[in-house]
């Protein structure tokens, strides 16, 4: 493989083996980090987590919260992207450092 083949591919995420991964995490640990996420922002003050099984035997989590949502669409799938939060050194999250969402 080229060296300006392995610059361009340096950052490349399988998102299959990812999904593969987050599949075999026990799901309270999955649920845990997305209502961590809505912890990340200051204005949030209401969680509601509904978990219930659909007609397929799925499991189904929904989780809201009373947040402004995504300041920039990219947060939701970009890893190590700047934050605005990090000026504020107490603020959670200001590291972006995870995918906010997964579909698996």
């Amino acid at each position: 493989m080229s060296q300006k083949t392995l610059v361009q591919r340096r950052f490349e995420i399988d998102t299959e083996g990812f999904k593969i991964q987050m599949s075999e995490m026990k799901l309270w640990r999955l649920i845990q980090e997305i209502i961590s996420n809505s912890f990340d922002e200051m204005p949030v003050t209401e969680i509601s987590c509904d978990i219930h099984e659909n007609k397929k035997n799925q499991i189904i989590v929904e989780i809201t919260d009373n947040g402004n949502g995504f300041r920039d669409e990219k947060d939701i799938y970009t890893l190590f992207k700047d934050s605005y939060k990090r000026v504020n050194k107490n603020q959670r999250g200001r590291y972006s450092a995870f995918i906010r969402s997964a579909d698996i």
